[in-house]
């Protein structure tokens, strides 16, 4: 029976394929094959003119990876965030000589000492002059405020994150990052409560056109930190899919790009009221839940033989009701969409910084009152496995082709092209590392989160990342979605008081530190 139903869904994937493609064949040739030429035409004389406009490399073209997130306005940046908790006494002068080390290194390739620019509207990197660059420029202490004095609770610590407006990376002399430290915090956590140690908290923000998520650990563990480290899963290392295999997945996601753009163009959204979704207007603001034990998220995945992703969403749904009733709204929706960040493989072997995330449209259920925390996560898993139906790696490597578009146009298409997307969320897990990590000679990492960019229309990010047996998921809103005070941190309280429902129910008790 289940070999009668798996040969079903592979006919219905090949039926909605060739629908797909015979029905929107005719935008492929007359719309969209047109843009890409003159597009490639654009990008062509623009690198042409570089060539005999700078010398010695001064300046070059984006890939079209890197140039898919150079657009962004004050309201829709490009930069993610990230949070690091440090045991240790923090010396300003040792770690901007640290920071330093690493933006000059072999390995970062200049990646670091580069501005982003455009000609012609196509995005372009210009190299600086490493030795004119001043960390006391990048890495930034924040101050004693005489009033306020430092962020030294959790809760400063994030109203500082929130007020904290990410700058604009394009027509800027600067490269497009910076860290500010804030040297002395208190740290709580379950197994020791004594405040006296001192701890310093970093806060990274590195554009996206530089790097992504999981070149962001391979920086950490290449030059930041003080030796390599395990990683929990480590995407460098894994086994090579023949190249025949490689080249045949994306051959299949070409062959599936109809299906995708006609199935989002059908799963519209239940979670926000109807009518056209407002574009982000800001400020953002940042919350995380308390550290959620990775074995018992890994218990809790084996015993109802689910995905990590989907005890997220099915937790989040739950989050989203909580929130709804909280806010004083009668109508409960009963679904909502996220973009699933999808890690597309493999890896450079090197470590090399790159950008090489896809994702996958995955719509997911809002319980209804009659569900149970195991019947609704069930229904999510059924759901996020609906979506990729047979492969959802072909879907992946599909939606992987949009990014590269989006990269290949100009400027001024992107905007256009980003604001139709009906999704309001995406989410982003992060294989962090599997053992303790050191800094900055001898400085040890007790904590660490990361907040994902959100853009355009997508009001919500969702984030989790692990360290050392531990997960922290992070929550960024914009106001626009999320008007009410504290409406975030409801939504990031609501979403463990539903994951500690579901442990309960499936016997793994001890789920939060």
């Amino acid at each position: 029976m289940s070999y009668f139903k798996f040969l079903l869904r592979i006919g219905r994937d090949i039926l909605e394929t060739v629908v797909s493609l015979i029905v929107l064949s005719p935008v492929y040739i007359l719309a969209l094959f047109p843009i890409v030429v003159v597009s490639l035409l654009h990008r062509l004389v623009v690198s042409l003119y570089i060539r005999v406009k700078y010398e010695n490399g001064q300046v070059s073209v984006m890939s079209v990876m890197d140039g898919n997130w150079a657009f962004e306005t004050k309201s829709s940046t490009s930069t993610p965030q990230g949070l690091y908790i440090i045991k240790g006494t923090f010396n300003p002068t040792k770690f901007r000589a640290t920071i330093d080390k690493v933006v000059r290194s072999e390995y970062i390739g200049g990646r670091l000492s580069r501005s982003i620019t455009s000609i012609l509207g196509v995005p372009c990197w210009k190299q600086l002059q490493q030795d004119e660059m001043n960390m006391m420029d990048y890495c930034r202490v924040v101050l004693d405020d005489e009033e306020r004095g430092f962020p030294t609770t959790q809760d400063e610590l994030f109203a500082f994150l929130s007020s904290k407006e990410v700058p604009i990376a394009k027509g800027s002399n600067k490269a497009p990052w910076q860290i500010f430290v804030i040297p002395r915090i208190q740290f709580h956590n379950t197994t020791n409560s004594d405040t006296s140690t001192p701890h310093y908290a970093i806060v990274v923000e590195v554009h996206h056109a530089i790097m992504d998520g999981i070149s962001g650990l391979n920086m950490l563990y290449s030059v930041l930190a003080d030796k390599p480290f395990a990683l929990s899963m480590d995407p460098c290392t894994m086994a090579r899919p023949h190249f025949l295999k490689t080249w045949l997945t994306y051959a299949l996601g070409i062959l599936s790009l109809p299906r995708t753009m006609m199935r989002s163009s059908y799963l519209k959204d239940q979670y926000f009221k109807p009518g056209p979704a407002p574009e982000l207007t800001g400020p953002k603001t940042l919350a995380w839940t308390r550290p959620i034990k990775l074995d018992a998220l890994k218990q809790i995945k084996t015993i109802t033989k689910t995905s990590m992703v989907s005890i997220l969403l099915s937790s989040l749904g739950a989050g989203f009701k909580s929130l709804h009733r909280r806010n004083g709204e009668t109508t409960v929706p009963a679904k909502f969409h996220a973009l699933v960040v999808i890690v597309m493989l493999p890896y450079p072997k090197n470590r090399a910084l790159c950008n090489r995330a896809s994702a996958i449209l995955s719509p997911s259920k809002i319980p209804s009152p009659s569900d149970t925390p195991i019947s609704s996560l069930k229904d999510n898993h059924q759901l996020l496995t609906v979506s990729g139906r047979s492969d959802s790696i072909v879907l992946a490597a599909a939606n992987s082709f949009y990014p590269k578009l989006t990269g290949l146009l100009p400027l001024p298409l992107h905007r256009p092209l980003g604001l139709p997307l009906h999704v309001r969320l995406t989410l982003s897990n992060l294989p962090g590392p599997k053992e303790e990590v050191f800094i900055n000679g001898g400085d040890k990492i007790v904590d660490m989160g990361f907040w994902v960019p959100i853009k355009y229309r997508i009001g919500l990010g969702v984030g989790s990342i692990s360290y050392n047996n531990r997960v922290r998921v992070s929550f960024i809103g914009d106001e626009v979605y999320y008007p009410h005070e504290g409406d975030v941190q409801f939504l990031a309280t609501a979403f463990e008081q539903e994951l500690q429902r579901l442990g309960d129910f499936v016997g793994v008790h001890d789920v939060f530190y």
